[in-house]
């Protein structure tokens, strides 16, 4: 129950991946899959030269692509979703996901002030602790309390 209470005081920032995969406009169908496949990324989100975001290709936009047998040299910028719906690094949790589900996205660029890419939230991990949470966690049960 907590956990889902946290969503409400948490910040996208602890959630968000940061350095997510980012091409320019030029980058090919199949450079993109590569990155993608390479990094392990669900996403990779199209930078204009300031580094904001002007689109998304994800998986399912590749799938789509290869199913209508799209030539691998096709640029970033024919084949991106676009616009592209960014969030704030400060904003709540909370507001991205409903955001997100509101908008049927599985995947929202984060970006700072500036609007320059910052990191990438995907909503299957949305609402659960990052890697560093869970290590502080297990240090705090293997040590059976916070440090004094």
């Amino acid at each position: 129950m907590e956990n889902r209470i946290a969503i409400f005081s948490k910040l996208v920032r602890d959630f968000m991946r940061d350095l997510p995969l980012a091409v320019p406009m030029g980058t090919s169908l199949d450079d993109i899959a590569r990155r993608m496949e390479a990094e392990q990324a669900p996403s990779a989100t199209v930078t204009d030269g300031q580094g904001r975001p002007t689109g998304i290709v994800t998986e399912r936009d590749i799938t789509r692509r290869a199913a209508f047998g799209l030539d691998g040299d096709t640029a970033a910028a024919d084949v991106m979703t676009a616009p592209v719906f960014t969030i704030g690094a400060e904003e709540y949790l909370y507001y991205a996901i409903a955001r997100m589900r509101r908008l049927g996205l599985r995947h929202m660029p984060v970006v700072d002030e500036q609007g320059r890419l910052q990191g990438i939230l995907n909503l299957p991990g949305a609402g659960r602790p990052t890697k560093r949470e869970r290590r502080e966690t297990d240090r705090f049960k293997r040590r059976g309390g916070p440090e004094a």
